[in-house]
């Protein structure tokens, strides 16, 4: 009986833990989906409110837009005395020789427009179609003026010629495609011109004057920025327009025109390239001097710490000169048993002092470590007894008498000779 009670006890408690396992994953299983739920609802909102964002956006870009059109439209009736006229057109390359069938002096600029521009313009009561001006921007927001040759375009097309398109776009083909926007523009008459040639080789022109009023006799508009040719007979000449009075955009049809010329695109460009060489060779010579002075400035701190050092070892040596002078035993008067010794150094250093014969080498380099010698440091040298030679050192000799070394005249000579260990 204890055996069935103790083995229902255990499975009573394998159950209950097993319950209690399954309790806590169906809990996590809850959890894990409630947190799926939440963050797809926080996903949801996010891209609800990103639209809504770029919705808004969308909106705010539309009303600026259309405020932009309705503030240029006012400004254009303001400009133009009532007179609106804003089309979008595809551009279509415009023959030279259709002008030159007219007889139109005035046809580097002039343009074509389809039919319903004149329309347009007519219910606008303009009467001088053949006056009209026109300002044309392209996609990349470049703008040029024109006058107009004629309604005979293509329905949805402008006709540009060349001259034209090379002020929009800085191009010379005449395969230029794109859009372009025309709007009708009165400009009142230029004042003043300053062009810009693009090469030195104009200024070389004999008559400028007079190929400068030819060019500007087959316009009728002048727009800051456009690309002027002049021909000098032989080649032709381009000129950017650079400044206008009274407006950046003007009408040269029957007036005084004043007109500058500014030094060459080339000639800019030269002397930018000497203006930058000579900023880069200040630069350079700024730099040198910087690391000169770097330089000289290391080298004073370097000095000063060798000047330190060596004042710190002067002080050395003087305490030790001091230090070894108070040692040695008293100097002996002349006698005839006293040797007078004299000590030179390579650099001309010479010492002097009477010695007993009794007195040791060692005495003697005790009397060289005592004072300056030609800088010989202790140990670092040997003394030398030239006639006959012979090389006293302090560690063989230190223990020898004056006596037993030979050094026993009234007056010795030794040399300091640096040891070869210290070379």
């Amino acid at each position: 009986d204890v055996l069935r009670t103790l083995a229902f006890a255990s499975e009573l408690q394998a159950r209950e833990r097993k319950l209690a396992r399954e309790q806590k994953e169906r809990q996590e299983k809850a959890r894990n989906k409630l947190d799926s739920m939440r963050k797809a609802q926080e996903a949801a909102q996010a891209r609800r409110a990103a639209e809504e964002e770029v919705q808004r956006a969308k909106r705010l870009a539309e009303a600026a837009q259309e405020e932009e059109k309705r503030l240029q439209w006012e400004a254009d009736v303001a400009a133009n005395r009532g007179v609106v006229y804003s089309e979008k057109l595809a551009v279509e390359n415009l023959p030279a020789d259709v002008a030159e069938a007219k007889g139109i002096r005035r046809s580097k600029d002039k343009i074509l427009l389809p039919p319903s521009a004149k329309f347009e313009l007519l219910r606008h009561g303009v009467d001088r179609l053949g006056s009209l001006l026109f300002e044309i921007t392209a996609e990349d927001g470049s703008r040029t003026h024109a006058g107009l040759l004629d309604f005979t375009a293509p329905h949805g097309k402008v006709c540009l010629p060349q001259d034209v398109m090379r002020c929009l776009a800085g191009k010379t083909d005449t395969e230029y495609g794109g859009m372009v926007q025309v709007r009708y523009a009165r400009l009142q008459g230029g004042e003043y011109a300053k062009l810009q040639p693009m090469e030195k080789a104009f200024q070389q022109v004999d008559d400028i004057k007079a190929g400068l009023e030819s060019a500007l006799l087959t316009r009728c508009t002048l727009t800051e920025g456009d690309v002027v040719s002049v021909s000098d007979g032989e080649s032709l000449h381009e000129l950017r327009v650079l400044e206008l009075k009274p407006t950046s955009a003007v009408s040269i049809v029957e007036t005084d025109l004043e007109v500058d010329i500014a030094p060459s695109l080339e000639t800019e460009e030269e002397v930018q390239r000497l203006e930058e060489a000579r900023k880069a060779r200040k630069e350079q010579i700024k730099r040198e001097i910087e690391e000169e002075e770097l330089r000289i400035a290391q080298e004073k701190i370097a000095e000063d710490l060798l000047m330190k050092e060596e004042a710190s070892k002067q002080k050395e040596r003087e305490e030790r000169w001091d230090r070894l002078s108070r040692t040695l035993p008293s100097e002996p008067s002349p006698g005839p048993d006293v040797t007078t010794v004299l000590i030179r150094a390579s650099d001309g250093t010479r010492r002097e002092r009477r010695f007993s014969r009794s007195d040791r080498i060692s005495q003697l380099f005790q009397f060289v470590d005592a004072g300056p010698c030609g800088g010989a440091e202790p140990g670092a040298y040997n003394l030398v007894m030239l006639y006959p030679r012979r090389v006293f050192t302090l560690s063989d000799d230190g223990d020898t008498t004056l006596n037993e070394a030979g050094i026993t005249g009234r007056q010795e000579s030794l040399l300091i000779e640096i040891s070869k260990d210290h070379q």
